[in-house]
C-alpha cells in the first residue's frame, strides 16, 4: 500500500495510491468522521482503518 501526497489545495488534499494510480481528495479538517475516512480509504482502494 504506497500512497502519496499528490498535491495540495486551498480546501482540500489530494492523495494518489502509487500502485493503482486512483486519487482521493481529502478535506482539510482537525477532524475527519469515521465514515468519511472509509469512503476515502474505499476509494483509494487501501485498508480502511
Amino acid at each position: 500500500m504506497a500512497v502519496r501526497l499528490l498535491r495540495e489545495g486551498k480546501e482540500h488534499t489530494i492523495y494518489k495510491n502509487v500502485k493503482s494510480g486512483l486519487t482521493a481528495a481529502v478535506p482539510r479538517h482537525n477532524e475527519l468522521g469515521k465514515i468519511l475516512a472509509m469512503k476515502i480509504c474505499d476509494k483509494l482502494e487501501i485498508r480502511r482503518p
